[in-house]
């Protein structure tokens, strides 16, 4: 178990995941990304990108996961290959186990994407399942304490139209 406690933990090695783990090291937080499997996600069966902005000329997508993952970690973001296996939080901390350990942190960016559709039985059933747990597991710990308001949470609405004493022009 890693007793260093992570301001950013991001799960998933995706261009989202990827683009946040740059951004987060950048800024000078202390960020770690869990990814399971290749680094690009999807984009990586792509023979070739012709819209990612950067590269006119096109780019595989191998490629292009590649070097996303190699600007992220010039900045400094810390990359765990390993599987979540589930998440825990306590007060403001969050800990994400993985197969590789645990990992505690302040804040826990899911940028888990999308994965190949799977057919019958087996491994795709399986991620299924992860998948399930993971979201069974913030909807019964997280959401309940932003809808309550509780200590230690800021809760974020959206409000449309003007504020009270507000005129719309």
């Amino acid at each position: 178990m890693s007793a260093e406690i992570y301001e950013v933990i991001i799960i998933g090695g995706g261009p989202a995941g990827l683009t946040a783990g740059m951004y987060a090291a950048r800024a000078g937080l202390n960020s770690v990304l869990i990814e399971k499997g290749i680094f690009g996600g999807q984009i990586t069966y792509a023979e070739h990108v012709e819209n990612f902005s950067g590269f006119p000329e096109g780019i595989s997508g191998q490629e292009l996961g590649e070097k996303m993952r190699e600007q992220a970690m010039k900045h400094g973001l810390k990359i765990i290959t390993g599987e979540v296996t589930g998440l825990e939080i306590q007060g403001m901390l969050k800990t994400v186990k993985t197969t590789e350990g645990d990992f505690t942190g302040k804040a826990v960016i899911m940028a888990g994407g999308a994965s190949k559709a799977k057919t019958g039985s087996g491994r795709g059933n399986q991620i299924d399942r992860q998948r399930s747990f993971l979201l069974r597991s913030l909807r019964q710990r997280v959401l309940p304490r932003l809808e309550s308001g509780s200590s230690g949470w800021r809760r974020y609405s959206h409000h449309r139209g003007p504020a009270p004493g507000q005129v719309r022009l």
